[in-house]
């Protein structure tokens, strides 16, 4: 939301919190202010610049400050507020105010624009408690794609809405923190400046002055590069008419959309527009062809985030781009838009790590296949617009400069998750667990931020249709699998940077009531709206309980589900459940982790009260990072127990492919260090030495398991597990 208020000075503050909540306390003598904020086409003011400049540069730090802010600028006092009349505020009554007067005004009216949809009028009047009246109106569905609406908040006295706006930082973020119900991480306030310190920090005289010379060496080639490129599109003019192609609202195979465009393939080439483009306007071909080389090759598929673009050709071949060297000019009141930049340099070698590809590219194919029969395929990109993550200890760890840019696959029966980043030679061999210890089967994957969203539907023994979704925040970094960054399972742990593991698990997601006409499709999608890993919308396609088409829609860690029509999308039969399929409910996968009980402990501690040693929910996949939760139990004859959770990560070996082995680490939880109990004080003393991490080796034959602590002093201890038998 954004707020302003009309009144005494011809001044302007600006209130911004971590949010997303914008408040803007803007008060006026002689003039009135209009809104040139390109998210709400509604209130675009009718005397504005017929055409805008659409630009998709990177943005510097000032940028992302205001990216979504609402401008003000002086405007004559016949331009309405924000575009739109007040009933409680006279134009005459304005008129009359004189610019050099020192008299406080006896009204006062707030306007408050960007409310997400998901807010009544009746939260509103608790925001506003003191307020005479309340104007609200709800959005439509903006270019940003968030249903927004906009309310005028009447007050008699100018002292009660400035008491208003102090009150709304911080009551009204109460209220949005109070939804986000599922959010699995606490909220450290203090994270703020030090996340600002990190990213906006000056930096040293040297490195100023070697960027400053690379610019100024490279810029003769940009002017090169820019020219080439302009003459490439003016030669280029085919188009697609709208009606031809049709709105997109949720992601698919063919359709794609990130913050910036509306993506599509038809006919095997690559067709895109702009979202801040008229609603009518045509569609161009991507990269001036819309094809990802000369030889023209056909493309089957695409996918979309932040800014990376992602084609897979007939050959199955993946290829990827940036998007944010296009620089467009779109109108709001007309269908015409231009391409005035477009730099697209298309990539098949996935491997790039900075020299260590150079030479593993030589002896290995560097060419990144999708996998057969896959379900879905998906591009993320993390960067600059969502600007860092928080871990589970509530720390927040930028990257909007170097970006994480990962592509998810999910198989062809729907229970593995794989995935690949630039920086890892190994391509799709890493692996994330599936939700239910890896027996979920998921329909379809949509994902974004590098955060996942699965849906399955079935039917239960009624025939009545039934949706289960999962979501979770997971990359190669921030799952503790990138050796080159900083970790620690130390929940303890307060130095910046140093980031929390094990990460945030699986999140199921409340499902979608399913009432009378109501269905589902498969088709799903997941978009960035602000900065961190909260700021996620959820979109499921189907229609409501009259039938209408549309989309269920939600921020991710909240609760409640929404549905926006769109009378302008068919959907067919073909996408939606089928009512031949068994009425059995959900099916499940096949099972991949097991128990195994009576262990053994090899130890110099002699006596020992154990009575039974469990292996729990252990896989010999050896996919430990989060999603199984394997644990090691020892159980003590007085019944009490101690459960020690075993964790796995890659190393360096690993990530450059030398080895496929794991690092292993049992993480005793510290609670236990604050218990009484003799038999589990003992075996902390003795076997784990007061210590609550251990490295260990984790080895499996044909006849046993063995887990084996590297680095001991006191105690060695190995702990045995004989294999079940076929």
């Amino acid at each position: 939301m954004a707020t302003s208020i009309r009144g005494e000075k011809h001044q302007t503050k600006t209130f911004q919190e971590d949010y997303g909540f914008d408040t803007h306390q803007q008060s006026t003598d002689s003039y009135a202010s209009r809104l040139t904020n390109f998210e709400d086409e509604q209130t675009i003011l009718d005397d504005m610049d017929d055409i805008s400049l659409y630009s998709i540069h990177s943005q510097s730090s000032d940028d992302f400050d205001d990216l979504f802010n609402i401008m003000f600028s002086p405007s004559s006092i016949s331009t309405n507020f924000s575009g739109l009349i007040s009933d409680n505020l006279q134009p005459s009554t304005i008129e009359d105010i004189d610019s050099s007067s020192t008299t406080p005004y006896s009204f006062c009216d707030l306007h408050v624009g960007r409310i997400p949809g998901s807010i009544t009028k009746h939260q509103l009047w608790e925001l506003f408690p003191k307020a005479a009246s309340i104007e609200y109106k709800q959005g439509t569905i903006t270019h940003s794609r968030i249903k927004l609406g906009y309310a005028f908040v009447h007050f008699v006295d100018i002292k009660l809405a400035d008491e208003a706006m102090q009150s709304l930082n911080k009551n009204s973020l109460r209220m949005e923190n109070e939804k986000d119900v599922l959010r699995p991480y606490p909220v450290d306030s203090s994270q703020d400046k030090i996340f600002h310190k990190i990213v906006f920090a000056k930096r040293d005289l040297i490195p100023r002055i070697t960027s400053f010379l690379f610019t100024i060496l490279t810029y003769p080639f940009m002017l090169i590069s820019k020219y080439l490129n302009k003459r490439s599109i003016i030669e280029n003019g085919e188009e697609k008419d709208e009606k031809e192609i049709g709105s997109i609202y949720v992601s698919t195979r063919i359709n794609a959309m990130d913050s910036k465009f509306y993506y599509v393939v038809r006919n095997g080439k690559i067709w895109f527009k702009p979202i801040g483009a008229h609603k009518d306007a045509s569609w161009k071909l991507f990269g001036g062809n819309g094809f990802i080389d000369n030889c023209k090759t056909p493309l089957i598929s695409l996918s979309a985030d932040g800014d990376n673009i992602l084609a897979v050709d007939q050959n199955q071949i993946i290829h990827y781009a940036k998007s944010n060297q296009i620089i467009c000019q779109v109108s709001f009141d007309c269908p015409t838009w231009k391409i005035i930049e477009s730099r697209v340099k298309w990539t098949e070698k996935w491997f790039n790590m900075d020299g260590v590809s150079l030479i593993v590219n030589l002896f290995k194919n560097p060419i990144l296949k999708s996998l057969e029969n896959n379900r879905s395929i998906c591009m993320s990109h993390k960067g600059h617009d969502t600007m860092y993550y928080t871990d589970m200890k509530g720390k927040k760890h930028p990257d909007p400069y170097v970006g994480v840019t990962t592509i998810y696959t999910l198989n062809n029966d729907g229970t593995r998750i794989f995935f690949a980043d630039p920086w890892l030679q190994n391509k799709f061999e890493n692996e994330l667990t599936t939700p239910e210890e890896g027996q979920f089967i998921a329909e379809s994957m949509a994902t974004s931020g590098s955060t996942l969203f699965l849906i399955q539907r079935a039917r239960n023994e009624f025939g009545k249709e039934i949706n289960k979704m999962y979501t979770r925040f997971a990359d190669f970094d921030s799952i503790g699998s990138n050796p080159a960054l900083r970790a620690t399972y130390n929940i303890n742990n307060n130095i910046p940077l140093i980031r929390i593991i094990p990460s945030e698990d699986w999140i199921k997601q409340p499902d979608i009531s399913i009432q009378d006409k109501a269905r589902l499709t498969k088709n799903i999608s997941i978009l960035q709206i602000g900065w961190g890993q909260n700021n996620r919308q959820l979109r499921v396609q189907g229609q409501n309980q009259y039938g209408q088409n549309g989309f269920y829609f939600k921020n991710i860690y909240e609760k409640q589900w929404n549905f926006q029509i769109t009378n302008d999308i068919d959907l067919s039969e073909e996408e939606f459940l089928s009512q031949l399929i068994p009425h059995i409910g959900f099916d499940k996968g096949p099972q991949i982790t097991f128990d195994y009980e009576n262990g053994q402990l090899q130890s110099n501690l002699i006596n020992h009260s154990i009575k039974n040693i469990i292996l729990e929910k252990y896989s010999h996949r050896g996919l430990n990072e989060r999603g199984l939760h394997t644990k090691l139990i020892l159980i003590f004859e007085n019944n009490s127990n101690l459960s020690i959770p075993l964790y796995a990560r890659r190393g360096w070996k690993s990530l450059i492919g030398i080895s496929q082995e794991n690092i292993w680490k049992l993480v005793i939880p510290l609670n236990y260090f604050q218990q009484n109990q003799f038999f589990i004080k003992q075996i902390l003393e003795k076997i784990f030495n007061n210590k609550s991490r251990h490295s260990v080796y984790v080895t499996q034959t044909q006849h046993e398991i063995s887990i084996t602590n590297q680095f001991f002093t006191r105690s060695k201890f190995k702990f045995i597990f004989k294999m079940k038998t076929q």
